[in-house]
């Protein structure tokens, strides 16, 4: 969605960012029309978005204009390696621009950070400071980085986290602003599975980001392939015990952030086996870095 920020950079250099998910998954929860303004621009200091910055007077002109088409509810901030080295006096800073942009649409809206990626301990005194973003920022809160992982730049996210990371903002937005409580899921999956909740199916692969709404009660289903029947199965490691030859097994969501890596072997229960991945999935496949 950077592509239609009016202080982006090159057309070719918008790749894909949290919005993605973030849009998808608000569309998938609440049932009116959300207008989301995209103003970003990567590898930017924050003095740059603050009042005197360069990019502070068009910023604050294009986010005025959200007025025309109702309140502002939220705002998702996901920015700081270009002050991850001086990030004391970061969240006191970040505070008077969030005041500043409160001012120009006259409403308290939520505001929503993000952490930067948890590797090597690169951005650890960022990602530690962000934690006390309420202790500066009203009405505020932040993302967590868990199982974020990078392109191989140290940097930015490949795709599966910068998928993850936006589900992980709608869910804090959907809970915060309309009041629906949503999971978010990481499946890894062999092939010869695919796994159901109520009436979604969840596709198949090598990692899956899936949200659902979210109850005490929630559970996902494994079906094997059509003739094809458990012989060993395990999730997270730990060692389940199935009949021999069952086509399904049900078991709890757990938590509402949680991964699923799930290993089994199978034993053909008839002569229909097939291990053909199947067609549905939850998302598209969005452009990659």
């Amino acid at each position: 969605m950077n592509i239609y920020s009016n202080i982006r950079k090159d057309a070719d250099l918008q790749k894909l960012g949290p919005s993605y998910s973030f849009a998808k998954t608000l569309r998938k929860y609440v049932d009116k029309p959300v207008c989301i303004i995209s103003n970003a621009r990567g590898g930017t200091s924050l003095s740059k978005f603050s009042n005197g910055g360069e990019y502070y007077t068009p910023m604050m002109e294009r986010i005025s204009r959200a007025n025309d088409f109702g309140t502002v509810k939220g705002v998702i901030w996901h920015h700081g390696e270009a002050n991850s080295s001086n990030y004391a006096s970061y969240l006191g800073t970040l505070n008077s621009l969030v005041g500043d942009i409160r001012g120009a649409v006259d409403t308290n809206f939520y505001f929503l950070a993000g952490q930067l990626g948890p590797w090597d301990g690169k951005y650890e005194g960022f990602n530690e400071n962000l934690t006390q973003i309420q202790s500066y920022i009203d009405n505020a809160d932040y993302v967590h980085n868990d199982r974020i992982e990078h392109l191989g730049d140290e940097t930015h996210f490949n795709t599966p986290s910068q998928l993850l990371m936006g589900s992980r903002y709608a869910q804090k937005i959907l809970e915060e602003l309309y009041d629906i409580p949503i999971g978010v899921y990481e499946f890894y999956l062999p092939d010869e599975l695919i796994v159901t909740s109520g009436t979604d199916t969840i596709r198949t692969g090598e990692r899956i980001i899936y949200t659902t709404q979210w109850s005490d009660v929630l559970s996902f289903t494994l079906h094997c392939n059509e003739g094809l029947g458990f012989d060993t199965l395990a999730i997270n490691n730990s060692l389940i015990s199935v009949s021999d030859g069952a086509q399904s097994y049900e078991f709890s969501a757990g938590s509402r952030d949680t991964v699923f890596s799930i290993t089994a072997s199978f034993e053909i229960v008839s002569n229909e086996a097939e291990t053909t991945k199947p067609a549905l999935g939850f998302y598209p496949n969005p452009s990659t870095r």
